[in-house]
């Protein structure tokens, strides 16, 4: 089983190439980890914006730790570290497509809660599978998506801590709220998934962090 670990950060001072650095360092030397992607947050500040830098992880099943132990060493590593807020949860991978190796430069992160019987789970899966990840592959600069089940969240009541969350890669330039965009996306079955959600989409856009 593929897992990710996402930890969300919010500093409570001036941001300075300090914190940067010891972002970095939160999961250094950890086996179980591996850096996919560093992210800050490329969208309007708001109530369930709050978290402006992510970090993202691949988790390898072989050394993972008891999710006890995550929580430890992160409080640990926060006492010496800037001063944050954080919130962290681990997902586990329902499918990638990748149809590009090119550098990312923008990821959007759409969280979604929807009714946790059988046909409507599927008909979700039907959606992302049979219209929109391909139609989403038709816009210039989309290179890959991951689709994603929440496992465990710190927080369960944080905005982000949706069932399902699908992380989409960009590259730049993209085609990314234009028109081809809007034609891929806005259809009649996304209509109808749309209308299963249980609690607000949680959409966030992300730049790569220097």
């Amino acid at each position: 089983m593929v897992r990710y670990l996402l930890i969300f950060f919010e500093p409570h001072q001036t941001l300075n190439e300090g914190f940067f650095l010891w972002r970095k360092e939160i999961l250094a030397g950890w086996a179980a980890f591996s850096p996919l992607l560093y992210l800050d947050a490329d969208d309007p500040i708001s109530e369930t914006n709050k978290y402006r830098h992510v970090n993202i992880y691949h988790a390898n099943d072989d050394s993972f730790p008891a999710l006890s132990r995550i929580e430890e060493h992160l409080q640990q590593h926060l006492d010496n570290g800037p001063s944050v807020s954080y919130h962290w949860q681990l997902h586990d991978e329902i499918r990638e497509i990748r149809q590009s190796s090119r550098t990312t430069a923008t990821v959007v992160t759409v969280g979604m809660t929807i009714p946790s019987d059988q046909e409507t789970v599927q008909e979700l899966t039907d959606w992302y599978d049979q219209e929109h990840m391909p139609r989403l592959a038709t816009v210039p600069g989309w290179l890959a998506g991951i689709r994603m089940r929440l496992a465990h969240s710190s927080d369960e009541h944080d905005a982000s801590a949706a069932a399902y969350l699908a992380l989409h890669q960009w590259g730049d330039p993209n085609g990314l709220g234009g028109d081809i965009w809007k034609t891929a996306v806005m259809t009649p079955w996304t209509e109808r998934i749309s209308a299963l959600h249980t609690a607000p989409v949680h959409r966030r856009v992300w730049k790569i962090s220097d």
